[in-house]
């Protein structure tokens, strides 16, 4: 490892690992750990001391890194061979838009741990409503 580049590397590294965060605010470097908490409570879904711990090693992580000229980089997405890509929604009203304009809609569902059969029927039940009507 060049210690030298250490810190850039570590930033670089960070802009890929937390590429959603930094769409959102390309300082997110530069918050506090109770500004980032609500972030990553919302995306994990844990609770709140998960979520502070999470926020907290994100602050300590980028209080050594070196973020100065890091552009947040486009992560290479690498296709598993035997993977089929995710189906592709267009709601009806804009399907000869989205074709001209070349838009994709990609619909990503965070299912609740439970066997309850009853609570995934009724999340779907209310996707297909909201895409169809």
């Amino acid at each position: 490892m060049d210690h030298t580049r250490a810190k850039k590397v570590l930033a670089e590294r960070m802009a890929i690992a937390y590429d959603d965060l930094f769409k959102g605010d390309k300082n997110s470097h530069s918050k506090t750990a109770t500004d980032l908490k609500g972030w990553f409570k919302t995306k994990t879904g844990v609770g709140d001391k998960v979520a502070e711990k999470m926020a907290t090693t994100f602050r300590s992580l980028a209080s050594y890194a070196d973020f100065s000229d890091v552009e947040t980089p486009k992560q290479p997405t690498k296709k598993k061979p035997d993977q089929a890509p995710p189906p592709e929604v267009t709601p009806p009203g804009l399907q000869g838009m989205a074709e001209a304009l070349g838009l994709t809609y990609r619909i990503e569902i965070h299912l609740p741990d439970t066997t309850n059969v009853d609570t995934f029927r009724a999340i779907f039940r209310a996707i297909r409503e909201e895409l169809i009507s």
